[in-house]
C-alpha cells in the first residue's frame, strides 16, 4: 500500500506544484521528491530535489534546507554513478548540519536510514553503525516512523557483520525481527537484513 501512496502522491503533486509559491512550492517538491525516490524513479528525484535546494537558497527558507538536501543525498546514493557516492555522502552530511533541531522527526529518520545505506556501501562501517543506531532512536519517536526504526535496527546488524562482530550481529537481526512483529509490522525487510550475517558466517 505504501507504494500505491507514493505513486498516487506523485501524480497528485504533478498537478499541483505549478499553482504554488514560496515555501509551499518547495514543501511539494521535497514531497514529490520522496515519493519518486521510493518509486525509484532517480533522474525525477534528482531533479526535483536540485530544484527543492536551489528555490530554498533563493527564497532563504532555511527550515526546508535539511529535507531537500537529504532527498538529493538519496538521489546520489540510488543513482551511483562514478563519485556519486562521494557526493551523496557530502551532501548527506550537510543535511544533518544545517537540519532544524527538533523538527521533522519523520524525514529525519528516512535520512539517517539512507545516508547510513551510503556510508554501507562505501565501507564505512563505524559511521554506517552510528547512524543506523540514531535512524532508529529517530524512528522510536513518533509512530508513523516505525518503519525507519525498524530499518535501523536491522541496518545495525549488518553493520556489525560487516565490522567482523557476528554474535552481536544475530542477536540484533532477531531483536529487529521481534520488533517488527511487536509492533504488527512486515519483518520482510529486517528478515532480509538478518540474513546477511548468516551468510557471510
Amino acid at each position: 500500500a505504501k507504494l500505491e501512496d507514493f505513486a498516487r502522491a506523485d501524480r497528485e503533486l504533478t498537478d499541483v506544484i505549478p499553482s504554488l509559491s514560496g515555501e509551499d512550492e518547495i514543501e511539494a517538491l521535497i514531497a514529490r521528491a520522496r515519493s519518486s525516490l521510493w518509486t525509484e524513479q532517480t533522474e525525477q528525484t534528482m531533479a526535483l530535489a536540485s530544484r527543492a535546494v536551489e528555490l530554498v537558497g533563493a527564497r532563504d527558507a532555511r527550515d526546508l534546507e535539511g529535507p531537500a538536501l537529504a532527498l538529493l543525498s538519496a538521489a546520489y546514493t540510488m543513482r551511483g554513478d562514478e563519485g556519486d557516492l562521494e557526493k551523496a555522502i557530502e551532501l548527506g552530511d550537510h543535511a544533518l548540519d544545517v537540519w532544524v533541531s527538533g523538527a521533522r522527526d519523520l524525514e529525519l529518520a528516512e535520512h539517517y536510514h539512507l545516508h547510513a545505506d551510503a556510508h554501507y556501501w562505501a565501507g564505512v562501517y563505524p559511521r554506517t553503525l552510528e547512524l543506523s543506531r540514531l535512524a532508529a532512536e529517530t524512528g522510536g519517536k513518533d509512530s508513523y516512523s516505525a518503519e525507519y526504526r525498524l530499518r535501523g535496527v536491522g541496518m545495525q546488524g549488518i553493520c556489525l557483520a560487516g565490522l567482523g562482530r557476528y554474535e552481536e550481529s544475530l542477536v540484533a537481526g532477531e531483536n529487529a525481527i521481534a520488533l517488527s512483529r511487536k509492533l504488527g509490522r512486515s519483518d520482510n525487510v529486517v528478515m532480509n537484513y538478518s540474513t546477511l550475517p548468516l551468510r557471510e558466517i
